[in-house]
């Protein structure tokens, strides 16, 4: 059985947010792609964002993704986003958009909360992925407060 490791640890792909500085919060923004939960968000600035690349060469085509949300408390929850994908990391084309309530739930039990989107059928291949926050948290904030990135589809 093989053990699963943080793929922006070992330069596989590579993680990278709106913020000046490498942390976002408490950890380090590679743990986007991990598995380990920390509390990750943005300063409280509009259109902030947190993105992923695959890396030179490869391509995919999502079908799905899973948010996890980045913070110890049901504060700050996700209520509007754009799911997006670029083959070059600066022309960016919207792949889901999500603009309703509170699209994350805290869990009674303390665990943070994830959700899974289906992406609308397709026609690109795209090597970059981000999240974009265009309004406001839950908590009436601009932080932009992920845990958590997969993606599913076809390399």
């Amino acid at each position: 059985r093989r053990v699963h490791v943080n793929p922006a640890q070992v330069n596989l792909v590579q993680v990278s947010h709106s913020e000046e500085r490498e942390e976002l919060c408490e950890g380090l923004s590679t743990a986007l792609v991990g598995t380990v939960a920390m509390d990750m968000y943005t300063s409280d600035t509009p259109y902030s964002w947190m993105s992923v690349f695959i890396g030179e060469g490869r391509s995919f085509v999502p079908t799905k993704y899973t948010l996890r949300h980045g913070f110890g408390t049901p504060d700050m929850m996700l209520r509007r986003f754009e799911f997006q994908g670029s083959s070059n990391g600066v022309d960016w084309e919207c792949l889901h958009v999500y603009d309703g309530g509170g699209c994350m739930a805290y869990s009674q039990d303390g665990l943070r909360q994830s959700v899974t989107f289906s992406v609308p059928r397709t026609t690109g291949v795209y090597s970059h992925f981000r999240v974009i926050q265009y309004g406001e948290n839950t908590s009436g904030n601009h932080r932009l407060c992920l845990g958590g990135l997969e993606m599913y589809g076809s390399l």
